[in-house]
């Protein structure tokens, strides 16, 4: 067994321990990645206070993993392996705002979608043992004498779909209001369960402002905050909600034949999970800000919990 590396040990079941030098001199890995990010948009205001905004994303990664150990290894026997990955990573906001002020109100108003859409390739060697020469290590795979397993490619794809809107009003720097919403939908969840919609909503009133706290000459701030809203949740894996098929082996007539079976299934009404959160709270502070309290009661729960 391979004790250098800490292979696993067929003959006693363990994992055989790990030689720090022999890991050190023999082992090589190497990662190399290129990345490219781009992003760019514009804005453009037709009317005093109305914006149109733009703004898109595109994110790539390639990378490659070589590994290789040498035949001057306490086994003698070289191995090695190469892997491949690429991530391409899309995102597009597109949003619409107005805001506005005349007297003693203030607007600010905003709707848009916004559209994230990610794959993933991969494709992997195997391990490939007992090379003739350690001098091209991963650049001669196919000068190795036996390999391990067959290679491996591998695919990805989740896209996220969402409509929002969010509206703020202020009074007089008195009384503050915002509300929003948005509606997610994601290719993670099975159809019937792709969308969620969640709301959220808050109050403050500066008590601070008011006409009968003026002669306060020694408070700066009092506040008093409510607020209430959802989020969701998107954290399993793409593909998660459907049933899939894994290659194995069997053996049939004494010959090895590749097939498909059953590998997981999963729970096809499983939906976004959601997290409620209520919160009320009270800022404070005086004598030129020497003393600031801030004070809060929340209550969260979450539901429809991904396990």
């Amino acid at each position: 067994p391979y004790a250098e590396d800490g292979s696993w040990n067929n003959m006693t079941g363990e994992r055989s321990g790990v030689n720090p030098l022999a890991a050190l001199n023999y082992n090589k890995r190497l990662f190399l990645c290129n990345r490219v990010q781009m992003e760019g948009g514009f804005t453009i205001r037709p009317l005093d206070g109305l914006s149109i905004i733009l703004r898109d994303a595109l994110y790539t990664k390639d990378d490659r993993f070589d590994y290789f150990r040498t035949s001057e290894c306490p086994s003698g026997v070289s191995e090695g392996s190469i892997s491949l990955n690429s991530n391409i990573h899309f995102v597009s906001n597109n949003l619409i705002q107005y805001d506005k002020s005349f007297g003693k109100h203030s607007f600010f108003v905003m709707t848009g979608v916004t559209y994230e859409n990610s794959v993933s390739k991969g494709v992997g060697t195997g391990v490939a043992e007992g090379f003739m020469s350690d001098i091209l290590e991963t650049y001669n795979i196919q000068a190795a004498v036996s390999k391990t397993g067959l290679p491996t490619s591998s695919f990805s794809e989740w896209t996220l779909f969402s409509y929002l809107a969010r509206l703020n009003y202020n009074y007089d720097n008195r009384y503050l209001f915002t509300a929003s919403y948005r509606a997610d939908g994601s290719s993670r969840y099975s159809p019937g369960n792709k969308w969620g919609y969640f709301p959220s909503a808050a109050f403050a009133w500066k008590i601070s402002e008011e006409d009968f706290m003026k002669g306060a000459g020694w408070l700066d701030d009092l506040k008093l905050r409510i607020s209430y809203g959802e989020t969701g949740s998107t954290a399993i894996n793409p593909y998660a909600t459907i049933d899939q098929l894994q290659t194995y082996t069997a053996v049939f007539d004494g010959n090895t034949t590749t097939c498909y079976a059953t590998h997981d299934t999963y729970n096809r009404t499983l939906k976004w999970e959601t997290t409620a959160q209520a919160n009320a709270g009270i800022d404070f502070s005086a004598f030129n800000n020497r003393l600031n309290i801030t004070a809060d009661y929340y209550y969260k729960k979450t539901t429809d919990l991904l396990n």
